[in-house]
């Protein structure tokens, strides 16, 4: 089965008004996605299942996807960002499609590849005391960042490869859980982007309210590079 992981979009920053599932794309991070997305069909031919994650950045997302690759995305609750990534890799591993994309959260998305590919390997021994230079300042950068970009000390899954918003991973696992996953290739959403704009001008846009974005600008989570 070939797997591709791809992560969500920019999406809106945290507000205490607003709860962590309703936080949508911006402007932004819906133009991102959108390029990068059509980026993947450029690698691959379109997968046979795109399953996504309830949160609706990560719904926006696969029908993004979905629209490139001409396919309408299923909702996979194991993929939502509170959710194991065992139950995922169990749940994705049990259906008979040939190639699935699995649009979702970090830091599930990249304990899912680290433990396809590494296995046992890749569980981290709980350490009783861990290191104070492992735990986050108050005023670090990482403070504020977004719950699904924030590096977890406490995960027990050494993850093997970064994925930014909007970037992608390709694994073939093809006799899981006897041999380990392959990692065919890890692409930046900026490489995605570019490969997008190779195509020919006269490819169909993809309007937004599709996706139902909201319409108004978040200038701030605008300005988010794409590591972030």
């Amino acid at each position: 089965m070939k797997i591709l992981i791809f992560r969500h979009g920019i999406a809106e920053l945290r507000k205490p008004e607003l709860p962590d599932p309703d936080r949508q794309l911006t402007r932004q991070g819906y133009n991102r996605t959108r390029l990068a997305a059509i980026g993947l069909t450029r690698l691959m031919r379109p997968v046979d299942a795109i399953l996504t994650s309830p949160y609706a950045r990560a719904e926006q997302t696969a029908i993004i996807l979905g629209q490139a690759m001409r396919r309408t995305p299923e909702t996979l609750p194991q993929l939502a960002a509170d959710q194991p990534p065992q139950s995922v890799i169990d749940a994705v591993l049990a259906r008979e499609d040939t190639s699935v994309a699995l649009v979702g959260h970090n830091p599930q998305l990249e304990e899912i590849v680290a433990l396809l590919c590494r296995g046992n390997a890749a569980v981290i021994q709980a350490d009783p005391e861990p290191p104070a230079a492992l735990s986050t300042p108050a005023n670090s950068p990482l403070a504020d960042s977004e719950p699904d970009d924030l590096a977890d000390p406490a995960t027990p899954i050494r993850r093997l490869t970064p994925i930014s918003k909007a970037g992608a991973v390709l694994l073939r696992a093809k006799s899981y859980p006897e041999k380990p996953a392959t990692l065919r290739w890890a692409v930046t959403p900026r490489t995605l982007r570019m490969l997008a704009r190779r195509l020919p001008r006269q490819r169909p846009p993809f309007p937004a309210c599709d996706t139902g974005i909201r319409v108004e600008d978040h200038a701030k989570s605008d300005a988010s590079p794409d590591s972030q």
